[in-house]
């Protein structure tokens, strides 16, 4: 049955093993989310408390016996969850019972999908374990006391730069980490995002939400943490942790990453900050509009200009009445008197064409 694969599958990806032969991985995580929830009794697959525990190589090699006991309980495990999703078939039976009162004709077909259907059940149950061969709260205790920092985490990812932005605050979602049902975090914990070396050394503190935009190429991580008196505030820090921007900024705006500046707001003004806090262009214009070369800005939503790309720098004056196109690999500008100002790549004027 279609769904009993399901549910295996979905019971074996909430689970990680080791695997001692793989050359040149010093850590690996662990999603022990399916562990803690058999261990604390939980009855809610699809609202479980997500856990991940760090370990190293040496640590896996040298506990193989533990690793070996973990691998059993996730294969009992799987038998329950198997077991567990007869109330599917049960369901499934029913609603063909009910298309058979209606669609007679149907009979022979659904007596015998029925019949199938009873006897997966029946297998199912007499798969299905009623205990573990260890104490799964014995199990989650042994582990957690061999992982890296013997910390618990509720949500990571590898940010490169041999960091990966970890989460300390409750974070729920399915059992299965695959699933596609969003993940639930508690609102007094969004704020619990940090940073941790491959040795489980705290690089930037617990306060942080969610870390969604970095680059190790630029050795820039742009964050939005809550300070001590409640307020939040954006900047970014380096990979080793130091402030690259301050955080005075209400957030740095999605308009495009250069090698050497972003766009940052504060009370909804925009300006041009590089990546050692300097404000290349100030906190003063309406969002910018993104284009090939560059953006389009204003100050007060009447006079336009250009900013560079490639430098930052106001390339063409806020004296036009509108950005009108790039098309054809020359930057066109709509004037006050309804002609268009054409201008190169190089932002050089070129001609002066009349409104079509």
């Amino acid at each position: 049955m279609k769904n009993t694969l399901l549910v295996c599958a979905l019971a074996l990806s909430a689970l990680s093993f080791p695997s001692f032969a793989q050359e040149g991985k010093e850590v690996e995580w662990y999603n022990v989310t399916a562990l803690n929830f058999v261990a604390t009794g939980g009855k809610d697959q699809s609202h479980a408390l997500q856990q991940y525990l760090l370990f190293d190589r040496k640590v896996q090699y040298e506990n193989q016996d533990l690793f070996a006991r973990y691998q059993t309980f996730a294969e009992e495990y799987m038998q329950q969850a198997s077991a567990g999703s007869s109330s599917v078939v049960d369901e499934t039976i029913a609603e063909f019972r009910k298309i058979l009162k209606e669609h007679p004709e149907m009979a022979e077909q659904l007596n015998e999908s029925i019949k199938e259907l009873e006897a997966s059940k029946s297998q199912m149950e007499s798969n299905g374990s009623t205990s573990y061969s260890y104490d799964p709260a014995v199990l989650l205790k042994q582990l957690t006391s061999i992982a890296i920092n013997r910390k618990v985490y509720t949500g990571y990812k590898d940010i490169g730069g041999g960091l990966f932005a970890v989460k300390t605050g409750a974070c729920y979602g399915p059992l299965d980490p695959n699933a596609f049902s969003p993940v639930q975090t508690d609102a007094q914990n969004e704020y619990t995002w940090g940073a941790i070396d491959y040795s489980g050394n705290t690089v930037l503190g617990f306060k942080y939400k969610d870390i969604d935009k970095y680059c190790e190429e630029y050795d820039i991580i742009f964050l939005q943490g809550k300070e001590k008196d409640g307020t939040v505030r954006a900047g970014a820090r380096g990979y080793d942790g130091r402030v690259r921007i301050p955080f005075k900024y209400d957030f740095r705006a999605d308009l495009g990453l250069t090698d050497h500046f972003c766009i940052m707001s504060r009370d909804k003004k925009y300006g041009f900050v590089d990546y050692d806090g300097k404000e290349i262009q100030p906190i003063v214009f309406g969002k910018p509009e993104l284009f090939d070369y560059g953006w389009s800005v204003s100050k007060d939503g009447k006079n336009y200009g250009i900013i560079d790309w490639n430098t930052g720098n106001l390339v063409i004056p806020l004296q036009y009445k509108a950005f009108w196109d790039c098309a054809g690999g020359v930057i066109k500008m709509l004037r006050f008197d309804g002609k268009l100002d054409v201008f190169d790549k190089s932002f050089n004027l070129v001609r002066t064409e009349n409104r079509d």
